[in-house]
């Protein structure tokens, strides 16, 4: 099911897109400040999880992961959704009703998982 959202997405981005997304999210043990991003990153350090929002570049209690599921699955279906409405997938989208329908999709997939 997990595999059905990405194949959704696939009809607005990339599969390399996608990969070279993935590859950039996970930042272990970092030292000083996180490169600053449009994505989610999933933070390993203190061996706990820390899932860090777009535009954030230090590590804060409030952003331990808490959440039962796979802290990496959740933050690549994150990103997949801020890789979506991200300004240039939007300008090449063919429609902003393709954007909407494909969002819509993912997200209602998304939550019945």
């Amino acid at each position: 099911e997990i595999l059905r959202l990405f194949e959704i997405g696939l009809q607005l981005v990339s599969e390399e897109e996608i990969r070279n997304n993935i590859q950039k999210q996970l930042i272990e043990n970092p030292t000083g400040n996180i490169k600053l991003s449009n994505f989610y990153a999933l933070v390993i350090a203190k061996q706990q999880f820390y899932q860090l929002p777009p535009q954030t570049t230090t590590i804060d209690d409030e952003w331990a992961f808490k959440c039962k599921g796979n802290p990496m699955i959740e933050i690549t279906l994150m990103n997949l959704i801020e890789l979506i409405l991200s300004s240039p997938v939007i300008n090449r989208a063919n429609s902003i009703q393709q954007v909407t329908t494909i969002y819509s999709l993912i997200a209602q997939s998304a939550r019945d998982l």
